[in-house]
This record gives structure tokens, C-alpha cells and sequence, in this order.
């Protein structure tokens, strides 16, 4: 690798950044990435399929044991290599106290940790609705604007964080009240 870089180092002892290049499918005219026997995916590569779990009925991809999170495989995350240290690992198999970078916002002047798309929370990044949410399943509750008292519909993500958001504020103000009263 180059001076100075901490990449890892993919093909001729650089990184991508310093000049690696990812080989290409060997079809005439195709410029996709190989998966594997020197072709892309298009082109037959040929790629064992995900197992899935051996319950009856259930198409749910493999975990541990042969069996998925709902039938009682454990996912257990990596923790830190380091010796004596029960954080999890983030990168290169250590936590971000033992050496593990972490990304920070691409915003010029922002040293908070991008969460996505190379920003933090505060200059964009956009939280990914749950697997409830996706599938219409969210927190539903009474639409406020219409005058049809038996009509839900599902709340985006941010609505939720606004509905909690007050609720909390409400609470901690009641407490207020509450305290003072009693003094």
C-alpha cells in the first residue's frame, strides 16, 4: 500500500483508490465486475443460492443452525479483538476505541459520524423505514386533518418521531408541574 493510506490493499499491493483495478467480465463489450469464473452474473456465473430455513412454510433466508431469526437462530454481532475489551467490532475487527475509523460527514466543517449517503443526520440522511413500515404495517393512529373520526392511516417514520417527540415533551413538562407543586 501507499504511505500514509490505511486501505485495505486489493490487487497489486494498492487499494482502488491508489490504482487497483477490478477485473472486468471477459464477454465481448460487457464492463460489469466479475463474480466469478472470469464472467458476471449476466454472463453465467453460476453462484450457490442463499439456503433457507427448514421450516415448513417459511422462506426465510438462513442464519445459524439452519433455521432463521424467527425459529430460533441467534445472531450474535463480533465483538473486539483486542484482549479484554467487550465492545462490539465495527471495522477490521475492532471497535472505534481500538482503532476501527470512523466516517465522518462529508459537510465541510462537520466532524459528526455519517450515518448515510457519506452525511450525518443533520445535513440529510434520511432514516430507513422499518420492515413494518415498508410492508404498510406502521403505527397507525387517527388522521388529524379530516373530519372522519374512523379512518387510520399509517404514519411515516418522521411523524412517528414527531408524535413521540411531543409526547415526551409533555410528559416532562407535566413533571415539572408536578414537581413544583409539591415544594
Amino acid at each position: 500500500s501507499r504511505n500514509g493510506c490505511d486501505k485495505l490493499a486489493q490487487r497489486g499491493g494498492v487499494c482502488v483508490r491508489h490504482g487497483a483495478k477490478a477485473k472486468r467480465c471477459s464477454s465481448e463489450g460487457c464492463t460489469n465486475q466479475v463474480v466469478k469464473g472470469g464472467v458476471c452474473m449476466r454472463h453465467g456465473a453460476k453462484v450457490a443460492p442463499k439456503k433457507r430455513c427448514s421450516r415448513n412454510g417459511c422462506d426465510k433466508f438462513v442464519v445459524n443452525g439452519g433455521v432463521c431469526v424467527r425459529h430460533g437462530a441467534k445472531h450474535t454481532p463480533k465483538r473486539c479483538s483486542h484482549p479484554n475489551c467487550k465492545n462490539f467490532a465495527l471495522k477490521g475487527g475492532v471497535c472505534r476505541t481500538h482503532g476501527a475509523k470512523a466516517k465522518l460527514c462529508s459537510v465541510e466543517g462537520c466532524t459528526t459520524i455519517a450515518k448515510k449517503g457519506g452525511v450525518c443526520w443533520k445535513h440529510g440522511a434520511k432514516p430507513t423505514p422499518t420492515s413494518k413500515e415498508a410492508k404498510g404495517k406502521g403505527r397507525k393512529r387517527k388522521r388529524q386533518d379530516t373530519d372522519d373520526d374512523d379512518e387510520d392511516y399509517v404514519a411515516s417514520v418522521s411523524e412517528v418521531v414527531e408524535i413521540a417527540a411531543r409526547d415526551q415533551r409533555k410528559i416532562t413538562t407535566r413533571a415539572a408541574a408536578k414537581k413544583k407543586r409539591t415544594k
